[in-house]
């Protein structure tokens, strides 16, 4: 089946000629990230819609693997390296989207920071999945600090 993720990327991982993909840190804003994700050599991604989630605006992109010639990054050679979250109590933990997979990846700015939520599923049920998925969107309210 399918997830839904709600995550703050801190750090992005960008493909390397050779070896593990860099760690830097990740784009600003919505802008920057559909700006990375249409700039990686690996993804393919579609033109990014103006989307609304609980009030707030952001960019949406759907986001497939694309040719991974010997591409081998820290999840393996059937995926791509996003990046890091930061989880509780601190840990890093790794991002990515597998070859197999599609994504409907939107990206909002709450609170002066860029909030990703992705709706992911294997990609012979994504048509299937993505209403389910839009109906949590549908869901969301966003709190003051």
């Amino acid at each position: 089946m399918g997830q839904v993720n709600f995550f703050r990327l801190k750090e992005v991982y960008e493909p390397a000629r050779k070896g593990m993909p860099n760690v830097e840190e990740a784009p600003k804003d919505p802008k920057g990230w559909v700006a990375w994700g249409r700039h990686h050599p690996y993804l393919r991604t579609s033109e990014p819609e103006q989307v609304e989630v609980g009030g707030v605006k952001g960019l949406q992109v759907d986001v497939v693997v694309g040719d991974l010639p010997n591409y081998r990054g820290r999840c393996g050679t059937d995926c791509v390296d996003i990046g890091r979250v930061e989880g509780y109590p601190q840990h890093k933990i790794d991002v990515f989207m597998p070859e197999d997979e599609k994504a409907r990846v939107t990206f909002l700015d709450v609170d002066s920071e860029t909030v990703t939520i992705s709706i992911i599923s294997p990609a012979s049920e994504f048509e299937y999945f993505v209403p389910e998925g839009q109906k949590v969107l549908g869901s969301v309210e966003w709190r003051g600090p």
